[in-house]
């Protein structure tokens, strides 16, 4: 399997993705102000402020909503990809005419579609790691039931 099927005849393929891999590494990053906002709820509690530890949700706000517009962006791909072929390189009547004829819509949508899933699974794996931290650093006592149910309602609300 050779990436350079699933990119625009011409399209540097290992430089798309050294820009998206780094800006996955970007959004991660900023989503890692996490842990020091949960250490200073922790702190609270310590300190007898609290008397039960915040949701959640709370603690999280909005870190992880850059996921989302960054697979929007990959998604935004699809339509550059394609205007590549009709624009820039005037591959299209070549494209049309192979007869393999998914060869276009293969090379305009695999690579971004990939990569925004991609995307949404390492925002899966953040908000998991970030709640199995959460309910391990709160105290015993501390913890309030129904942590999922709460972020599901702030998501769909």
């Amino acid at each position: 399997m050779k990436l350079e099927h699933y990119v625009p005849v011409g399209r540097d393929y290992l430089k798309d993705l050294k820009y998206y891999f780094l800006i996955l590494l970007l959004a991660t990053g900023t989503t890692i102000s996490f842990f020091p906002t949960m250490l200073e709820e922790v702190d609270y509690i310590i300190q007898g402020r609290y008397n039960v530890m915040p949701p959640y949700v709370e603690i999280l706000g909005t870190r992880l909503w850059v996921f989302p517009i960054l697979a929007l962006f990959c998604l935004v791909n699809i339509a550059f990809y394609y205007q590549m072929h009709i624009g820039s390189s005037r591959s299209i009547y070549l494209m049309r005419r192979l007869p393999d004829r998914w060869s276009l819509l293969r090379r305009c949508v695999v690579l971004p579609m990939a990569t925004a899933a991609l995307t949404m699974v390492v925002a899966g794996l953040l908000l998991l790691l970030y709640h199995s931290a959460y309910y391990s650093m709160t105290p015993e006592g501390y913890y309030q039931e129904g942590q999922w149910r709460m972020l599901w309602d702030a998501w769909t609300a």
